[in-house]
């Protein structure tokens, strides 16, 4: 799924009921977002990768867009930094080094030096306090930052407004635009950037259609030892049915999307040279309740609901047993030196424990009536929508288990599956009831 990231794009204050650390999800895009698989695809030197939330491709490789393609925001543009999950170190990337300010009000960042774009122009400090120029006028975010400053050709200043220890590592992962190009685009949140100019590895838009696009070399890459592969071609897909045919099949080189008995189905055909590996080092999976909505302004009701939930049938069956079901803190096993065993000891609303949760909605005053079915404070039915794109199987089973669950207690729960686009679209405008969404591991 897109990646929902809850400081950039949320609008509404959701509560967030942890159900199991990510290892494998319906999800693509993102840095360290799921399970890998190795398939056999192309001899052509092309990394072949399917798209399995996308039926179709358009054009976009705007890099301020939120419809942006695939690849444009891991292939073409880069960031000052990136980061190792696992390790949890940053690497200089376009940055090669930088200063935080001991009472956090602040960061310099020092460019590289001889990076250029793939049009050959320098890359310079200018480029980066236009970027986020640009970010915070298309996009917004980055509320704590009140100014981005040139101190010279190679050197930009982020000044906060206030203490924000987090900023070193959100302003360094942003990724980076010419000026030279987006100062002359006369608007720019609708551009669809048909031939990005980028400081990445693959730049060049050599072939492009509806279910397929391909990458080629930057030729003036910083890292051409790097460049091992020709380019890279994306395909699109309807879901995860279709993108895991052509994995099976051998039709793709590399994949992320859901594989059910990824051991059967993958790699028994060819032991030799197919393989997985799903670590449980990336983001927390959430079941997200709108708390402007009653009853999820409740704290009550958001605890019974998620006491209700059985997350080893969670991570079983709805995910094939490839992750583990999370605890209290929400924190994935990238985090283990940070959990707090004797928090996780005392919480008890991540815990199955149905007769509780009854109990507690009784005490809330939400009855049951003589149909079973529990009724709100102003005499409504409970019932509720959670919504999951229709792309991603794994979380429609996920949806059809809490579903279940939640008829113990006597809540009605409709699972929806519209496309992505509609679910994410739910969430910007804040008119969704619940549904699962996941972010990044970040920094601490």
């Amino acid at each position: 799924m897109p990646k929902i990231h809850p400081k950039r794009s949320l609008t509404v204050v959701a509560a967030s009921l942890a159900i199991g650390a990510l290892a494998l999800t319906g999800c693509t895009a993102g840095d360290t977002s799921g399970g890998t698989a190795n398939g056999g695809g192309s001899s052509s030197g092309l990394l072949t990768i399917p798209r399995e939330d996308t039926a179709t491709f358009t054009s976009n490789f705007n890099p301020f867009s939120p419809k942006a393609l695939p690849m444009t925001q891991q292939s073409v543009f880069e960031p000052l930094m990136i980061v190792n999950p696992v390790k949890g170190e940053p690497v200089p990337w376009l940055g090669t080094s930088w200063k935080a300010d001991e009472d956090g009000m602040g960061v310099t960042f020092t460019l590289r030096d001889g990076v250029k774009w793939s049009d050959g122009q320098p890359l310079t400090a200018d480029d980066v306090v236009y970027t986020f120029e640009l970010q915070k006028k298309i996009q917004g975010g980055f509320e704590y930052l009140d100014k981005v400053s040139a101190v010279d050709a190679h050197t930009v200043r982020f000044d906060f407004n206030k203490p924000y220890a987090p900023g070193l590592y959100e302003v360094g992962q942003q990724v980076i635009a010419p000026k030279h190009v987006w100062s002359q685009i006369a608007d720019p949140a609708k551009a669809t950037n048909d031939n990005p100019v980028g400081t990445g590895p693959y730049t060049q838009v050599s072939q492009f259609e509806t279910q397929s696009f391909e990458l080629d070399k930057n030729p003036n890459y910083w890292q051409p030892e790097k460049q091992q592969l020709t380019g890279i071609r994306m395909l699109a897909f309807a879901g995860n049915s279709g993108a895991n045919l052509a994995l099976q099949n051998g039709d793709v080189d590399w994949s992320d999307q859901f594989i059910p008995n990824v051991q059967k189905t993958f790699v028994d055909k060819d032991p030799a040279h197919r393989h997985f590996w799903y670590p449980t080092t990336g983001g927390t999976i959430n079941w997200q309740l709108n708390t402007t909505k009653a009853p999820f302004n409740d704290p009550v009701v958001r605890k019974a609901l998620s006491m209700a939930v059985d997350r080893d049938q969670v991570t079983s069956l709805g995910m094939s047993g490839y992750t583990h079901p999370a605890d209290c803190t929400g924190l994935s096993d990238v985090y283990t030196t940070w959990r707090d065993q004797s928090i996780v000891d005392k919480c008890e609303w991540t815990k199955l424990n149905v007769d509780k949760a009854n109990q507690m909605l009784d005490d809330a005053g939400y009855k049951k009536g003589a149909d079973g079915i529990r009724t709100l404070k102003d005499g409504k039915p409970f019932q509720f929508k959670f919504s999951v794109g229709s792309a991603s199987s794994d979380w429609l089973s996920v949806g059809q288990i809490i579903s279940k669950d939640m008829e113990k207690l006597g809540v009605k729960v409709e699972v929806n599956s519209p496309d992505w686009s509609q679910v994410v679209s739910g969430y910007t405008d804040g008119s969704f009831d619940s549904g699962i969404v996941w972010s990044n591991a970040g920094a601490t």
